[in-house]
């Protein structure tokens, strides 16, 4: 039963995931990058907390890694940045480095 509620947490998030990357993907150079977006309550993971707020660009190489679901039972998702929300502040590559630290081994 565990295992299976895992299953029905975890893949809609996947999901829904790669279906925005792919809608950023087709947006060309509209879709900048993706900002992460937990959902932050008392059941919210390290992980997903390190990783709200988090900036980056759609290019970087991180960016494979920083697809939620982060971890079993993720609900954090992307929101995307585009050309209207220029400026944008990224996060450093130190910020996102501690996050990808955090991914379970073997998740991505």
């Amino acid at each position: 039963a565990y295992r299976l509620e895992n299953i029905i947490r975890t893949e809609p998030t996947n999901s829904l995931a790669q279906g925005r990357l792919a809608v950023g993907d087709a947006a060309g150079d509209y879709v900048l990058g993706y900002q992460l977006s937990a959902i932050l309550d008392d059941r919210t993971t390290i992980v997903c907390q390190t990783a709200d707020g988090l900036k980056f660009r759609k290019e970087d190489p991180a960016a494979v890694k920083l697809t939620p679901g982060l971890h079993f039972q993720c609900r954090t998702v992307e929101v995307f940045l585009t050309t209207d929300d220029v400026p944008i502040e990224w996060s450093t590559p130190a910020e996102i480095d501690a996050v990808v630290r955090l991914i379970p081994t073997g998740f991505k």
